[in-house]
């Protein structure tokens, strides 16, 4: 922070970093500081090849045949994954729901993937509705994010959230966190939740899995809000 002084201009990549930057840095000059949204760095969009889903989701070894809930970030602690995980086999459970997934794509932070490996061996016969499909190339992503039936985001703290903006451009339904800048990015176009409360996730969960016309119109919402 030692070169931020009143008299530069600044840009931000949403209103809540703006707003941390004027907290922490008291040399800045309010004023200066642009928000610019950013966008996805290559070309997002639904995939209708139902060829082209099948052969990425073979590649990630993502079972034939079941449907998924997606989330990809790095696998560390501000993320909230170990909440999504326990609370996604909650809804299963409380409503006997046997074909459905939890793929986790992304890198992870060597100190916490253990701590995380125990949480999903903790889930006993439930531990293999949880797939960890690590690093995902650039390419498969869109194929991924549209072949998902939901995509959850409960992270603590996000300067953009930019997960959450390519799974929008690919129609994918999201479910966020209502934390830091997330609500900037997913607007209404999806479900905003408090990302510690279980109760919330699994009812976020509930309504997107079972009420296919707030599903869809949440899709639509979000190809529109990304543009």
């Amino acid at each position: 922070f030692y070169a931020i002084n009143k008299n530069d201009n600044y840009f931000a990549i949403s209103e809540y970093t703006k707003q941390d930057f004027i907290k922490h840095v008291p040399t800045i000059n309010a004023e200066k500081i642009e928000v610019i949204p950013l966008s996805t760095g290559q070309k997002y969009e639904k995939v209708e090849d139902k060829n082209k889903i099948n052969e990425v989701r073979a590649k990630y070894n993502i079972p034939e045949g079941k449907k998924y809930l997606f989330s990809l970030c790095t696998l560390e602690p501000r993320k909230n994954l170990i909440f999504a995980v326990e609370n996604f086999i909650e809804f299963i459970k409380r409503n006997k729901i046997d074909d459905f997934a939890f793929v986790l794509g992304g890198g992870q932070w060597a100190h916490f993937i253990e701590k995380l490996n125990t949480s999903i061996n903790n889930l006993d016969e439930y531990k293999d509705k949880i797939i960890k499909i690590g690093y995902v190339e650039d390419e498969d992503m869109p194929a991924l994010y549209s072949g998902a039936e939901i995509f959850v985001f409960p992270s603590v703290y996000e300067g953009f959230g930019m997960p959450i903006l390519e799974a929008m451009k690919c129609g994918c339904p999201v479910i966020c966190s209502n934390a830091a800048s997330m609500p900037e990015v997913i607007g209404d176009s999806g479900i905003q939740i408090d990302p510690t409360k279980s109760e919330e996730l699994i009812k976020a969960f509930e309504k997107m899995y079972f009420i296919k016309s707030f599903k869809d119109e949440s899709s639509k919402k979000g190809v529109d809000s990304a543009k």
